[in-house]
């Protein structure tokens, strides 16, 4: 029996993290069902589903990439740089950590805490400052928080939060 076609696109941020799961086998999804479900209830939601899914496929290439000794940076300088055809994300969409602003305030840095694996950190949680950027302005203002550990024991990148932008100081 051959193998389903991965799909070309998502219609809804739940179905893009479904994708993911079924699909991405180094792109680890965790909890974050019930922030993306509040996605789709804008009528921006098929925009940010299109652009999630392509974000989500680009870190699953990356992730290939790392484990085959391909390439040796991260994935922002994937992004710029993707030294293979595969799918990527404008460079821009992608930002590796949060403002000193954020990374100081505890409110703010604990709302960026998601779980992981034990094998990612002891503690089954760790600070997820690396985001995309699905849209910019305004709320919601989408962001997919994730934490990179292609180089770490689970060598895949764990999403942590697909949802609306997290409070910061400009934000709230």
């Amino acid at each position: 029996t051959p193998e389903p076609a991965v799909p070309q696109t998502a219609h809804s941020c739940v179905e893009a993290l479904n994708q993911a799961e079924q699909y991405l086998v180094d792109v680890i999804i965790g909890d974050t069902r019930d922030p993306a479900e509040y996605l789709d209830g804008f009528p921006s939601a098929p925009v940010w589903a299109k652009k999630a899914w392509r974000a989500l496929r680009a870190m699953q290439d990356y992730a290939e990439l790392k484990s085959d000794g391909s390439f040796d940076g991260n994935f922002l300088q994937y992004c710029r740089d993707c030294p293979t055809s595969g799918h990527t994300i404008p460079a821009q969409w992608v930002a590796m950590r949060e403002s000193e602003q954020t990374d100081n305030n505890p409110v703010y840095r604990h709302a960026r805490v998601f779980p992981v694996p034990a094998e990612v950190d002891p503690d089954e949680e760790i600070y997820m400052c690396a985001h995309i950027k699905l849209e910019a302005g305004s709320s919601p203002a989408p962001r997919i928080h994730f934490y990179d550990d292609t180089a770490g024991e689970t060598g895949a990148l764990h999403v942590g939060y697909f949802g609306e932008h997290l409070p910061t100081g400009q934000t709230n």
